[in-house]
């Protein structure tokens, strides 16, 4: 029965560090994340190849700089406070930072982080981190192929709702035009008053439409379907009496 692997990149890299040097060397040059080494101060003491590949920096333009330089301005305060606990013997979660690339760009980066040791005490940070640049922003594709979907959605029921205001309105000014070619003005008030309230019906539609979209607790208020219903036979037996 042969050994079990390594189930985490942290006990990859501890099982990497029981190889004989020349192996692990090769190791840590094929590896696909990258694998660094700050010194307590936080300045870059190695750099595996992957770091090329993944930023365009020569490695050895970063060596003896200050880690932090590689960094977003807005991801360093994180950085420094990470590589502080990890300084301080405290295991770390994955977190992500991101680091500048030659061409200007950033690359998002999930990086692990352990103390290294010499003879019992800490003397700097060992850490990998993975590319995860692609993995985020397909995420954010998804989630805003999301909230489009939902919007459609919301949108129809929207439009669903207003199309009944709008036929009582429309319907009714018809009929008050008419009306009033006619000279038939005591049937107007009646008209005119169903356009208002119909128009009144259609404002808190979009009031409570708008409240969705700014997320504002907006109150929905009951209606009388049966009045409606009544509104709109009568809408088409006037239609069809005139």
């Amino acid at each position: 029965r042969g050994e079990s692997r390594p189930s985490t990149e942290r006990e990859q890299a501890q099982a990497a560090a029981r190889l004989p040097d020349e192996q692990y060397q090769r190791l840590v040059e094929s590896a696909q994340d990258v694998i660094f080494t700050l010194d307590a101060n936080g300045s870059v003491m190695s750099l595996n190849r992957a770091f090329e590949s993944l930023t365009g920096w020569p490695r050895a333009e970063w060596i003896g700089k200050r880690f932090s330089s590689l960094l977003h301005p807005d991801d360093v305060s994180l950085a420094r406070h990470r590589f502080q606990r990890v300084l301080a013997g405290e295991a770390q979660s994955p977190f992500e930072l991101r680091v500048a690339s030659k061409s200007g760009d950033y690359v998002l980066g999930e990086f692990t982080a352990t103390p290294q040791t010499r003879n019992g005490a800490v003397v700097g940070v060992e850490g990998i981190a993975r590319d995860v640049t692609a993995r985020k922003q397909s995420e954010q594709r998804a989630r805003q192929e999301d909230k489009l979907a939902a919007l459609g959605v919301l949108l129809g029921g929207v439009a669903h709702e207003l199309n009944n205001p709008l036929f009582i309105i429309g319907g009714y000014a018809q009929l008050a035009k008419e009306k009033l070619d006619q000279k038939r003005y005591e049937d107007l008030p009646a008209d005119l008053e169903t356009i208002r309230e119909a128009g009144q019906r259609a404002s808190a539609i979009v009031n409570r439409f708008l409240g969705v979209t700014r997320r504002a607790d907006v109150p929905l208020e009951p209606c009388r379907i049966d009045v409606l219903v009544n509104q709109a036979l009568d809408l088409l037996s006037a239609q069809f009496t005139l």
